[in-house]
């Protein structure tokens, strides 16, 4: 299979599980530019509209992604948010940066995070979470990502455990 016929059948998963929004007409499509702006602020998105957003920034993402580590276009945001589980594992380096109380104050700020980004995503069905799976495999792939492959795995092992429940 080409890397072209791989991105079609992961645009065909993405549109399949995430259809509900393409039928409502009070909900069109976003361009580009309002993809790459959103591609930073999915944690800030209403829960119910998670399900509009969400796979809209990714199937912009198949076709503009930069192919770039050092110009990614916030490609890592995306999956930063996708990585639901994961805080940051550069505890000893804060730890050592901030203090014992500044890192204290990081740790419960990172706490909320990862639960709003758990209640972000409560909703999504395991047919979607197996859709965010071919999305991850295929932008593992991407050199904009070679720097944040733990982070894809992390994510990847997230929505493979979540597409396994039914």
């Amino acid at each position: 299979m080409t890397q072209q016929d791989q991105k079609e059948q992961v645009r065909r998963i993405l549109r399949e599980a995430f259809s509900d929004w393409r039928a409502d007409p009070d909900n069109p499509p976003l361009t580009h530019h309002q993809c790459l702006d959103m591609r930073t602020k999915l944690l800030s998105v209403q829960k119910e509209d998670i399900d509009y957003f969400l796979p809209q920034v990714l199937e912009d993402l198949l076709d503009t992604h930069t192919g770039s580590a050092e110009i990614s276009e916030d490609v890592e945001s995306v999956v930063d948010f996708l990585d639901v589980p994961t805080i940051s594992n550069d505890g000893e380096v804060l730890k050592e940066r901030l203090g014992r109380e500044g890192f204290e104050g990081v740790r419960s700020q990172e706490e909320e995070l990862r639960s709003e980004k758990y209640s972000a995503v409560a909703h999504i069905t395991s047919h979607q979470a197996s859709a965010l799976c071919e999305w991850l495999k295929y932008a593992r792939t991407w050199s904009d990502l070679e720097w944040n492959i733990e982070q894809v795995d992390s994510a990847y092992a997230y929505w493979n455990s979540r597409a396994q429940t039914t």
